[in-house]
């Protein structure tokens, strides 16, 4: 139960940091959201987003720019007041975090529309768990839609509210996606999936 808690706990802290840095990286960094107006939005539509697995080789890029050693820790998304239709249609950017023993530093890289940008680093002492790119074969659209028929579905009509972060890391040399969705106080769900398999995890 404590470990539980614990997991609740990382994983709505990494909904909010996902959030926040999505609204830095969107907003063109620190002191893009001021220093003069907002410019108005283009006529033009907006460039379709990239599932993950595409977003991947654009977020390689930005990182390797950054550091020729840096190497995946992890991805991440979420949504606010989640529904099956806005899972399934995208999130509004993707997070990934990459690590460079270099530079002894965990740095964020953001993938929207527009491409890839780099994010805030920070130091990691500890060298974290990396993330091995061949064993990503169950796909985000496919953990979302493992994570609704596995009561997420019944869960997000139940809770209009509720919040959903998608996280893939490393557990053990073994890539996991896992599904939150929580609504404020209330009990979550949590569905963890292997990534190379597809098998459910406790």
């Amino acid at each position: 139960m404590k470990t539980r808690r614990i997991l609740i706990v990382l994983l709505v802290i990494t909904l909010a940091v996902t959030a926040l840095l999505a609204i830095w990286a969107w907003t063109g960094g620190p002191g893009g959201g001021s220093g003069g107006p907002v410019p108005p939005p283009m006529a033009s539509p907006a460039a379709p987003l990239p599932t993950a697995e595409e977003a991947l080789g654009p977020a390689k890029e930005a990182a390797r720019r950054w550091q020729p050693d840096a190497q995946l820790v992890g991805v991440s998304a979420s949504w606010s007041r989640a529904r099956r239709e806005n899972l399934l249609a995208g999130p509004g950017g993707w997070s990934f975090l990459f690590y460079s023993s270099i530079a002894g530093e965990i740095r964020f890289v953001g993938v929207g529309p527009d491409g890839a940008s780099l994010g805030r680093s920070f130091p990691a002492p500890n060298p974290p768990e990396t993330l091995p790119e061949e064993k990503w074969r169950f796909a985000a659209a496919d953990a979302l839609l493992f994570f609704l028929a596995s009561g997420g579905e019944r869960y997000l009509r139940n809770h209009p509210s509720a919040a959903v972060n998608l996280r893939l890391g490393a557990e053990e040399g073994r890539a996991v996606w896992t599904v939150l969705a929580i609504e404020e106080d209330k009990e979550p769900i949590i569905v963890r999936i292997d990534a190379n398999t597809g098998e459910r995890l406790p």
